[in-house]
């Protein structure tokens, strides 16, 4: 028989035994959560540019921008499970509408990614450069410009009132009305005659130079205006939906978000 060491010899070597299957449990256990976390964000990667590709497939004819994707929340592999996304950012810095350039930023929550990317609920931002909005506002006379400043916004533009010429200025702040922006007036003024003062006494109402623009004529049905913002160049326009697709198309006809005959 083998004698048995001193009791304190057993036990050191008994700790240390214990010591290296602890060891081996946590590296096994470390490389497991490697393992996991690895797929993971393979997988995320890979949903984020089915999304993105996706969602660029489906923008209507006029519509064309490059659309990045980014899927929040931990594990992307229980949301796919699960068929169900937790948090989803879309967005395109460099989109183009109809001509007019703009970026938009949407946040979707709840993404049924099963089900045509069905959202429960979406908000999002679009950044509308001067340029643009000058491109889509219905500005009385001609040559007409607009500008933006901080919280305020005015036009100019070449009138002609009692056979005189002259040059109108309008300064004006944005409402939202029943899916409406509206460039509504504060204050109208015509120069650049002698007859200045004048004009300006003559010209009709100043509610008569109020501006609507129809965002139904620019949005996916169940998208609707929530929010402007106006800063120096630049308005933006915050947009939300309940129930609505992420994928949703600028129909051709048909049914509009909002104030489309």
């Amino acid at each position: 028989m083998t004698a048995l060491g001193p009791p304190e010899e057993r036990i050191q070597l008994l700790r240390e035994s214990r010591a290296r299957s602890w060891v081996k449990a946590s590296l096994w256990l470390l490389g497991a959560l490697l393992l996991l976390v690895g797929l993971d964000v393979g997988v995320r990667l890979v949903a984020q540019d089915r999304i993105a590709q996706q969602v660029q497939d489906t923008l209507p004819p006029g519509v064309d921008g490059e659309v990045s994707a980014r899927v929040h929340g931990f594990s992307t592999l229980w949301q796919l499970a699960t068929g169900r996304a937790s948090h989803v950012t879309v967005s395109a810095d460099e989109l183009t509408a109809y001509g007019l350039n703009l970026a938009a930023t949407v946040d979707a929550y709840g993404v049924h990614i099963f089900d045509g990317m069905r959202t429960e609920m979406l908000a999002g931002t679009l950044n509308v450069p001067e340029a643009t909005l000058e491109g889509v506002a219905a500005l009385p006379g001609t040559d007409a410009s607009l500008e933006l400043g901080d919280d305020e916004l005015s036009y100019r533009s070449t009138v002609s009132i009692l056979g005189l010429t002259g040059t109108l200025t309008v300064d004006a702040q944005l409402r939202l009305v029943d899916g409406e922006v509206i460039i509504d007036p504060t204050d109208v003024e015509v120069s650049g005659t002698a007859f200045g003062q004048a004009l300006t006494q003559a010209l009709p109402d100043i509610a008569e130079f109020a501006v609507p623009i129809c965002t139904a004529d620019y949005l996916p049905a169940g998208l609707h205006v929530s929010e402007l913002r106006i800063a120096e160049g630049m308005l933006t326009v915050g947009v939300e939906a309940r129930n609505i697709a992420l994928s949703a198309e600028i129909p051709d006809s048909g049914e509009f978000s909002t104030c489309r005959d």
